[in-house]
């Protein structure tokens, strides 16, 4: 699994970085077909930008986060993210275990 970390317009402090891929970490290990995340960090005015993309097969997640605080921005995202392939992988196990999603089984 691979992880990448970039700055746009700016350097990322070492801190952050490792802040960074320990969230994405977390939602890599959610789904063993998680292929890679990227993080995209940006400043605009006094508001942190981050951006977030996994990568499945068939399949790429994208989140934003927007905040001042970058930690709180990169939490933001790295839920927003979280969530999504939470729904995909019950979708997965749903559609593996014959469930039509109205909870009545065929």
């Amino acid at each position: 699994m691979e992880i990448t970390i970039t700055g746009r317009r700016r350097a990322i402090e070492p801190a952050a970085k490792e802040y960074a891929e320990g969230r994405m970490m977390k939602i890599l290990r959610l789904h063993d077909r998680l292929d890679s995340a990227q993080v995209v960090i940006d400043q605009d005015g006094g508001i942190h930008v981050v951006e977030g993309i996994v990568n499945a097969p068939q399949r790429v997640f994208s989140a934003r986060g927007e905040e001042r605080e970058l930690r709180t921005a990169i939490d933001q995202m790295g839920h927003k993210l979280e969530s999504q392939v939470r729904q995909w992988k019950d979708k997965l196990i749903d559609y593996h275990h014959g469930r039509n999603g109205s909870g009545d089984t065929p």
